[in-house]
């Protein structure tokens, strides 16, 4: 059902399905286009100078009217312009969650929480000691600058296994967590990760490791795991 103000509002004496609801996004979607195109259509005859030879009188201008309207009509259910497909989707986007149309998605926070981000630039790049095979995209954090002493937390972006918690020296850490639907993160940094094992289940923002104080940047890989993808 459609409200007064061109919103979807819930069916009368029961709570609607899903599928009611999905109806209802698409039937304001469509109604909004078709609005936007009689507008549309309006702005453009504002536009035609009437001829100085042939007045038009108010029936043949009721008739115009009416066959716009029916033009646009026409439109918006052969697809319109796409205006009604965006209108959708963002409604999906932003209750389609809450209304049961799709699931529960998690969201990759990055490897450092929020309130810290501002201390670091970020910038996408291709490293080789990183960026190998399975892993094409690659961020490193930089600092910007050296005055904090603090040890900084480092956190998995999602939740996972550890595939691999490996010494490339005396102070640096490879980690590598494989997620869900094949998507892996790589974490390289100079710094210390706690005794995670492999096989060890992590939860989404738990931290996986330690940056020391003194380290300038640390990188972030992200791919996927063409194996369990092909699976």
């Amino acid at each position: 059902m459609i409200d007064s103000a061109g919103g979807a509002r819930p069916l009368r004496g029961r709570v609607p399905t899903a599928e009611q609801i999905d109806q209802q996004f698409k039937d304001v979607s469509k109604l909004y286009e078709k609005q936007f195109l009689r507008e549309m259509v309006k702005a453009m005859r504002s536009t035609v100078q009437e001829s100085g030879f042939i007045k038009q009188n108010q029936g043949e201008k009721i008739f115009r009217e009416q066959l716009d309207h029916d033009h646009v009509e026409k439109w918006g259910d052969r697809g319109g312009i796409g205006l009604a497909d965006m209108i959708y989707k963002q409604l999906i986007d932003r209750y389609g969650e809450a209304a049961g149309l799709k699931e529960k998605m998690e969201k990759v926070n990055g490897p450092i929480s929020v309130d810290k981000l501002a201390q670091f630039q970020v910038r996408q790049q291709t490293s080789p000691s990183v960026s190998q095979g399975k892993f094409p995209l690659t961020y490193e954090f930089e600092k910007k600058s050296m005055d904090n002493s603090a040890l900084l937390k480092l956190e998995s972006p999602l939740a996972g296994r550890i595939a691999q918690n490996i010494k490339l020296g005396p102070d640096e850490t490879l980690l590598e967590i494989s997620h869900d639907e094949g998507l892996q993160s790589r974490l390289v940094f100079r710094g210390h990760a706690p005794s995670l094992a492999q096989g060890q289940v992590v939860d989404q923002g738990e931290t996986v490791g330690l940056l020391s104080p003194e380290a300038r940047s640390f990188f972030w890989a992200l791919g996927l795991d063409q194996k369990s993808v092909s699976e």
